[in-house]
């Protein structure tokens, strides 16, 4: 029997009005009810779930796997042999034949060649880990494995994944090119696309120079999180009366209410259209830690115009006849960072649901936040040389450096030069370390903010993305 604080606690999650599945809320029995400052309703946030059930650290070594098997998959293998390290599959294909709960496929470094065969370059579909046994494929360790067409006439989605309960991490896609059809139109092509997907990992994915988005996340897909990925340099030259207009880095597109999915320290820049396009999402999506920047540009991406070209697109609401729950947020942003965008940093893009926005920072972009609405909760954030913001008066909005009180320059940050933003990550996968947009020791906009539930140094929250160290 539960004690009556864990009663409490559950009697707070089911008050909540979110969708807990039963593995989720027993990992969430611990983490206690909101405080009054916090958020009362916001979505249960799946990265504790996905991290204690899903997420695995990379393996001290990488040929002992004790909850499965291990299988290979190199360029130079061949699908007759084992899989094993000496006699690695061809394909991944092969390795799907083969594989259960737990085990492990690692692909080895080196260019995997798609399948042509068919419009779809690699198919995961149907082939499910477990909660606690997910199926992991892996780069092997130091190596690094690159998808391409094997034909770019044929193939029009690199990878696409419909499966559950899977950590993917340390691959690329590139070089999914569009194909012309009769008409004169061009085909629409992905470069990783994920489907009807719950409770995986999308980790150090790469998607980049392919001739549409880089990364898209649809149909009923729920609990799943993309961390410490980038998605760059997409962009859809064809596409008939919208060139340049249909490639974003990230696409989410899931319209079924009841969703949850987040997105955490990942990167989006030089996408021919938006950063983060959360297009006709019905469900919640939590955007933590991560940036978009030089979004909307052509090929060349510093001078001719693209498409839209958002930091972050967070509408509209696909309401299939039935409104949003306005007392539940379904766009949360946190610590993100939006720059040098051809257009807004973050609008709400339509978008009449709930929002929450905490401690992010806009710098340079056309507009910096645009929200036309009531709905809208903005708090400690940053616009800096932005083209101004357009926020509905109703909205509740506090401590933003662009209210009252506040008197911004460029002398409160040690750098406001973005050069190095889309320089290589850390050895564990974390952002590069600049100084671009740090605040200054001294400045006014440390410790100025108000608490949000989330974490900080110092006496208060700091206004905009980048905490300061004290």
């Amino acid at each position: 029997m539960l004690s009556a604080q864990r009663q409490t606690i559950f009697q707070c999650l089911i008050d909540s009005n979110i969708r807990i599945i039963l593995t989720v809320s027993i990992a969430l029995l611990l983490t206690g009810c909101p405080t009054e400052d916090t958020v009362g309703n916001a979505p249960t946030d799946p990265e504790d779930y996905l991290y204690s059930l899903i997420y695995s650290p990379p393996a001290d070594d990488p040929d002992v796997n004790p909850s499965g098997s291990i299988y290979h998959v190199a360029p130079w293998g061949n699908d007759a042999q084992d899989g094993s390290i000496d006699l690695p599959f061809k394909s991944v294909e092969m390795a799907l034949t083969v594989i259960a709960p737990g085990d492990i496929i690692y692909l080895r470094g080196g260019t995997h060649e798609l399948s042509s065969s068919g419009k779809v370059g690699l198919k995961i579909q149907g082939v499910d880990g477990e909660p606690g046994k997910p199926i992991k494929l892996w780069n092997y360790r130091g190596e690094h494995p690159v998808f391409v067409p094997a034909d770019p006439r044929v193939t029009n989605v690199g990878i696409r994944f419909s499966s559950s309960y899977w950590h993917i991490r340390g691959l690329e896609v590139t070089g999914v090119k569009q194909q012309h059809n009769d008409d004169g139109s061009a085909t629409h092509v992905i470069g990783f696309q994920v489907t009807g997907s719950s409770g995986s990992v999308f980790e150090a994915v790469e998607s980049h120079h392919n001739e549409g988005t880089g990364f898209y996340l649809g149909g009923n897909s729920t609990d799943n999180l993309v961390l410490n990925s980038d998605f760059h340099h997409n962009g859809d030259p064809y596409t008939a009366g919208n060139a340049y207009g249909n490639a974003d880095g990230m696409h989410i597109r899931v319209e079924h209410p009841g969703t949850i999915n987040k997105v955490k320290g990942v990167r989006s820049w030089n996408n021919s259209d938006d950063g983060y396009d959360t297009w006709f999402t019905s469900g919640a999506v939590i955007f933590e830690d991560s940036w978009a920047f030089w979004n909307g540009y052509e090929e060349g991406m510093t001078v001719d115009l693209g498409g839209d070209g958002n930091g972050f697109k967070l509408g509209p609401y696909n309401d299939r006849g039935i409104a949003p729950d306005l007392a539940t947020p379904l766009r949360i942003v946190i610590r993100c960072m939006a720059f040098q965008n051809l257009a807004r940093g973050f609008t709400w893009n339509d978008g009449s649901m709930l929002m929450h926005l905490y401690n992010n920072s806009s710098f340079a972009n056309w507009r910096g936040y645009v929200f036309n609405d009531p709905v809208k909760v903005l708090t400690n954030n940053l616009s800096l040389n932005d083209g101004g913001n357009g926020i509905n008066p109703e909205a509740e909005q506090s401590r933003n450096s662009w209210n009252p009180g506040f008197l911004v320059s460029q002398g409160d940050f040690i750098s406001v030069d973005s050069v190095g933003m889309d320089s290589a990550r850390g050895p564990d996968g974390s952002l590069p370390v600049t100084d671009f947009l740090k605040l200054a020791p001294g400045s006014t906009l440390i410790d100025a903010g108000v608490y949000t539930g989330h974490p900080y140094n110092g006496s208060a929250p700091d206004i905009g993305s980048r905490e300061s160290d004290t």
